[in-house]
């Protein structure tokens, strides 16, 4: 009799050993499930940070001339020559932002940041039409766009729990 409870307790204990083994083993795997959840939106962070900086970048890269005719203390001096130069530098940038290309880590957010892209690319385009004398409407109407396209960004950031970045601030200056 001794030995069937042994026998007994041994089988219980190695029941439970068990079921508190599969037990542990089903905990670690919903851990490791929800890490790769924050890996993943710590992922899609990182590509966004990466793709904003690629765009500041990219304007940065092809708009100086323009920057220097905007932002001229002296407008009266300007000249045609610095008026071209900020022409074929709007178009350069125009150009630049339509070989931009979303990253797949931000599939979620890809169509919504071509948009952004397009409206400040666009910006740029009425940039160089006003430049060039085909256009009537103002530096200022054309910025519109840009903040449209920049406000679209930062609307992506506030969903990933990002700090807003100031677009303009970074490729005016």
């Amino acid at each position: 009799m001794k030995n069937k409870f042994l026998g007994l307790g041994m089988i219980m204990a190695f029941a439970l050993i068990l079921v508190v083994g599969c037990s542990s083993s089903s905990e670690e795997s919903s851990d490791d499930k929800s890490n790769d959840s924050v890996q993943t939106k710590e992922d899609v962070k990182s590509d966004m940070l990466d793709f904003y900086l690629s765009l500041a970048n990219t304007i940065n890269a092809n708009d100086g001339a323009l920057n220097t005719y905007e932002l001229s203390e002296e407008p009266d001096k300007l000249t045609d020559e610095d008026r071209d130069a900020a022409s074929e530098s709007a178009k350069a940038t125009g150009k630049a932002l339509g070989e931009l290309e979303v990253p797949e880590g931000l599939s979620d957010y890809k169509n919504n940041l071509n948009v952004a892209i397009e409206a400040i690319q666009t910006s740029y385009s009425k940039k160089a039409e006003i430049l060039d004398g085909n256009s009537s409407e103002t530096m200022d109407e054309a910025n519109e766009s840009f903040n449209l396209g920049s406000k679209m960004i930062n609307d992506i950031f506030g969903e990933l729990d990002l700090s807003n970045p100031n677009l303009n601030a970074e490729v005016n200056s």
